[in-house]
């Protein structure tokens, strides 16, 4: 089945995408809604800045992990190692 994606995980796409290519201090909020297709007005419906866009990447990138620590599925340990990788690919 396709997943629709949500407006929030375009801009996450997008930034993402732009990051590659860009610091991300370099990357405005109109290189973000640009590069998607979007409009800024949209953006800040959902976001106060690129900041808790940022934010809001990696809670909803840890989330599945967070979920299978209270269903007994991982430890902390293995949940931690698992939230450093995420923020090790994504370092730069």
């Amino acid at each position: 089945m396709i997943k629709r994606q949500s407006v929030k995980d375009l801009f996450a796409e997008s930034l993402i995408e732009l990051a590659g290519n860009k610091s991300v201090a370099k990357i405005t909020v109109k290189d973000i809604v640009e590069n998607c297709n979007s409009s800024t007005a949209t953006f800040y419906r959902n976001f106060h800045d690129k900041f808790e866009l940022i934010s809001w990447i990696f809670a909803h990138s840890t989330e599945e992990i967070y979920t299978n620590i209270l269903d007994g599925g991982l430890s902390w340990n293995e949940a931690m190692l698992q939230i450093i990788g995420i923020m090790d690919e994504r370092r730069e």
